[in-house]
């Protein structure tokens, strides 16, 4: 992780050698990252359906636009932000009925600590001389860790290890205000489509009647057969202008 952190940030900072012919941007922003994830999962005998949402709040997103072919309109991309956050609205399908599940935290089913970078290519445009457009499009890639493991009280009895690893391809539209100045504001939301995933997750259900209870069934991440997640994360922060 230390490795792939690093290289992150050697990619972000090494933009900056096209600055003196292109347009080069630094970005620092804040806002949230919501996400709904489906899952197809092989659970309690049989096969399902699982439904969750993520919500996280990152700390910091350090993002960079470069621009340097045809007239800076191409260039490259990349963004990386820090964000804890929670998991909720557990839902299971199975056989025909809907199990609707438990958080461990109030109604969160998990508190995590992620990581999301993105890369790609970049396309952008001056609409006029005080507002210009940019996108990215490229590989998408979250990283979640639960910290209910951390817990003292910890809710679930298994011994897997809660984690995601989530990766799909991103669109990231953005609008710079007064682009030809030192700093700009900058109004973006980023769209995230995740095909692939792995890692370990739980479901937390109730059982009513006779010997009422909390059951948790671990979900090993070779029993999830097909996952989507789409997500998306408006944000708000001030851009700086090479």
């Amino acid at each position: 992780m230390k490795r792939f952190l690093a290289s992150i940030a050697v990619l972000l900072v090494g933009a900056t050698s096209f600055a003196s012919s292109g347009k080069f941007g630094l970005d620092f922003s804040w806002g949230v990252n919501v996400g709904f994830q489906n899952m197809n999962v092989n659970m309690l005998g049989g096969e399902g359906k699982l439904s969750r949402t993520d919500m996280a709040f990152p700390i910091v997103r350090v993002s960079s636009y470069n621009f340097f072919l045809l007239d800076n309109m191409f260039g490259l991309f990349a963004s990386l932000n820090l964000s804890p956050g929670f998991q909720f609205g557990d839902k299971a399908e199975i056989g025909g009925k809907t199990i609707e599940g438990r958080g461990y935290v109030g109604n969160f089913s998990d508190v995590f600590f992620g990581i999301e970078f993105i890369v790609g290519p970049s396309f952008g445009i001056d609409i006029n001389e005080n507002l210009r457009f940019q996108t990215g499009l490229g590989f998408h890639y979250l990283f979640e860790k639960s910290m209910v493991e951390a817990f003292e009280n910890k809710v679930s009895d298994s011994e897997i290890s809660l984690s995601l690893h989530s990766f799909g391809i991103a669109l990231t539209p953005q609008l710079r205000f007064s682009p030809a100045k030192k700093a700009s504001f900058i109004l973006g939301c980023d769209f995230l489509f995740d095909f692939g995933r792995s890692g370990d997750t739980e479901f937390k259900y109730h059982v009513s009647g006779n010997g009422e209870r909390d059951v948790t069934y671990p979900i090993p991440a070779d029993a999830i057969d097909s996952y989507f997640r789409f997500g998306f994360s408006p944000y708000i922060g001030v851009g700086i202008n090479f």
